[in-house]
């Protein structure tokens, strides 16, 4: 028979391997945010700096107190968001990569999205695995329309091995796909909140 020791520690393993199979993102629903250079940034989140000054919290949150958000500066200055702290931010988001050791299926969350030239006009979020070799190990991407009140959104992954995972990739942007020249300074509004990673149950993984 175990010992109650081997046993507790059989039970420390079992829980670790049970976190590190269902990791989730660090401020998922951006409720922490820092001051900085009189800016507000939510924490292990960062923005493009060219459009540095295009995003805020927002109090009109799908649950909780704040949101994200992210705007657009005429047509020619897309704001940007990226999961992790990143000193210096560019468009190449999949080489903003933070430590990862998950294998979601997805990303869900919920967004809202105003438009107030181009109903034609969406946003646009990017999801990408990376194995140690730096190699992509899985990806997906989402446009999003036009949506006056909260809706539910899914980035489904893509898996191209099995190899393990160790680093993470996402960006949002507040305009993906569009046309035209915008004459007011603001005209798209993307509105984040609650992003969450939803793994295989173990139901699932029986089927």
């Amino acid at each position: 028979m175990y010992s109650m020791k081997k046993l507790f520690v059989i039970w420390i393993i079992l829980l670790e391997s049970l976190a590190l199979d269902s990791q989730q993102l660090i401020n998922a629903g951006f409720e922490n945010w820092k001051d900085s250079s009189n800016q507000y940034l939510p924490l292990h989140w960062s923005v493009d700096l060219e459009a540095a000054l295009h995003h805020s919290p927002s109090t009109n949150a799908q649950q909780g107190k704040f949101a994200m958000v992210l705007s657009t500066w005429y047509s020619y200055a897309k704001g940007h968001l990226f999961y992790g702290n990143h000193k210096e931010t560019h468009r190449n988001w999949a080489e903003h990569t933070v430590p990862f050791t998950g294998r979601p299926l997805k990303l869900s969350g919920y967004y809202r999205y105003t438009d107030l030239v181009n109903i034609t006009d969406s946003a646009g979020g990017q999801i990408l695995l990376k194995d140690v070799l730096g190699d992509t190990l899985a990806y997906g991407e989402v446009l999003l329309g036009t949506a006056m009140n909260w809706t539910h959104f899914e980035i489904p992954l893509h898996y191209f091995s099995n190899k393990k995972t160790t680093a993470i990739s996402i960006h949002f942007t507040s305009r993906e796909k569009g046309s035209g020249m915008n004459k007011e300074s603001y005209p798209n509004r993307l509105y984040l909140d609650n992003f969450c990673l939803l793994y295989k149950t173990k139901r699932n993984k029986a089927e």
